[in-house]
């Protein structure tokens, strides 16, 4: 299903002049609003004071909780991995100097990849009714066991 400006006026209620004064596009409105989650749940992943378990039981929560857009931008944003990581390069979040190292860049992406192959999976069967509801924190232990982060050898930084 595609979005155009004629229903984002409608579902925000204002007109056609008041949507051009700040923004010139669909993908402009996308763009802020993906930009907003991607803060909030990038702040989350980062803290460094909370289990990787509740880190991605938590980021999956803010996707879950908007599924109706994020289902959107899976089915329509090619490359949404490094569309999300453009966003995080260029947003002054707190750790996003440390991407200037290739290595934690690098990092990054692998962490984004495949945090969106989870999503895609784990929600198109959600949508699609091929799978019982499994909790956000299920697929975080799913995702644990898989690369076992309890791996003394094994750390994300």
């Amino acid at each position: 299903k595609s979005i155009n400006i004629k229903m984002i006026c409608e579902k925000a209620g204002v007109n056609r002049t008041t949507f051009y004064v700040h923004y010139d596009s669909v993908e402009d409105v996308l763009y802020d609003i993906c930009k907003q989650y991607i803060h909030k749940a990038y702040n989350i992943f980062m803290n460094t004071k909370i289990s990787y378990k509740q880190r991605l039981t938590l980021s999956m929560e803010i996707v879950k909780n908007k599924l109706e857009f994020f289902a959107y931008l899976l089915q329509n944003v090619s490359n949404l991995e490094l569309y999300i990581l453009e966003i995080i390069e260029h947003s002054n979040f707190e750790t996003s100097n440390n991407l200037k190292n290739e290595k934690s860049r690098l990092s990054l992406s692998f962490i984004i990849s495949g945090f969106i192959g989870i999503l895609k999976i784990y929600f198109n069967d959600l949508i699609n009714g091929k799978t019982k509801e499994i909790s956000t924190s299920e697929v975080a232990d799913i995702i644990i066991n898989s690369i076992n982060m309890n791996n003394p050898n094994f750390s994300i930084k």
